[in-house]
C-alpha cells in the first residue's frame, strides 16, 4: 500500500496489520527524513518511506492492494500521468482512491463586492500555472478513462466560524500574488489592488456564511486481466 506521510498513514497501518506494509511516496528528501524520524519515535514495523515522484515512483508494478492520493493531483500540471502510475502500482481487482478538491466557487453569503475579485485573482494564477481547477468533480470520468471500474464519488463541504483561518485563507495568498497578476497582465481589475478591510469585517460577521472548497473522494477497482 501507498500512504501519505501525514495523512492516512495511521489508518492504513492499523488496517494492514503486522503482516502488511504501508509505503509513503515523497519527492522531497527532507520530508522523507522527517517521516522516518517520526517513525523512529513511534517504531511501527510495517511503515516505510521512499523518495520518488508521482509520475515515476520507482515502485514495483502490480505490487499493492491500494494506492491512495490525497490533495495530490490538483497540484500537478499532468495529473493523468500520476493516475496512470497509481493504476500501474496496484494488482488486478485492487483499489485506487483519490481525494481532491475543486477550488471553487467559494460561495459567500451575503456576497460582498470584493469577494468575487478575490476568488478570480486566485483562479487566474492557478490556471496560468497550468493547474486544473475542476479536477475534483471530474475524478470519476478520469479514473474510468485510466482503466478503473466501479468508481463512486463522495462530496463534502465545510463551513468555518468567524476568526477561523480557512474562512479567510484566500486573503493571504491573493495579497501575495497581486503583483504577479499585474506583472503578467492577467487582469486589469482595479479591485485586485483595493483595500480588504471592509471584506475582512464582512467575513468576521457571524451572519456571513463562507463555504469552503468541495472535497471529493473517488475510487475505482483495477479491471481483471
Amino acid at each position: 500500500m501507498r500512504g501519505g506521510q501525514l495523512g492516512v498513514r495511521d489508518l492504513l497501518t492499523a488496517r494492514v496489520g503486522p503482516d502488511g506494509e504501508v509505503v509513503g511516496l515523497e519527492r522531497e528528501a527532507r520530508l522523507v527524513a522527517l517521516g522516518e524520524r517520526r517513525l523512529r519515535e513511534r517504531d511501527p514495523a510495517n511503515v516505510g518511506f521512499v523518495l520518488g515522484a508521482a509520475y515515476a515512483s520507482g515502485l514495483p508494478s502490480c505490487a499493492f492492494d491500494l494506492a491512495p492520493a490525497c490533495l495530490l493531483l490538483i497540484n500537478l500540471t499532468d495529473p493523468g500521468r500520476a493516475r496512470a502510475e497509481m493504476v500501474a502500482l496496484v494488482g488486478s481487482g485492487r483499489i485506487v482512491a483519490v481525494q481532491d478538491i475543486d477550488p471553487m466557487p467559494w460561495p459567500c453569503e451575503p456576497l460582498h463586492p470584493a469577494w468575487d475579485p478575490l476568488v478570480d485573482a486566485f483562479l487566474l494564477i492557478w490556471r496560468a500555472n497550468g493547474l486544473p481547477p475542476l479536477i475534483g468533480r471530474r475524478l470519476p470520468a478520469t479514473l474510468r478513462a485510466t482503466g478503473l471500474v466501479d468508481g463512486p464519488l463522495e462530496a463534502h463541504a465545510r463551513t468555518d466560524p468567524p476568526g477561523a483561518y480557512p474562512r479567510k485563507h484566500l486573503r493571504d495568498p491573493t495579497r501575495a500574488i497581486r503583483r504577479e497578476i499585474v506583472e503578467r497582465r492577467l487582469s486589469t481589475d482595479p479591485e485586485l489592488a483595493g483595500p480588504t478591510g471592509a471584506l475582512e469585517r464582512h467575513l468576521d460577521d457571524p451572519c456571513t456564511v463562507v463555504m469552503g472548497t468541495l472535497l471529493l473522494l473517488a475510487w475505482g477497482r483495477k479491471a481483471e486481466g
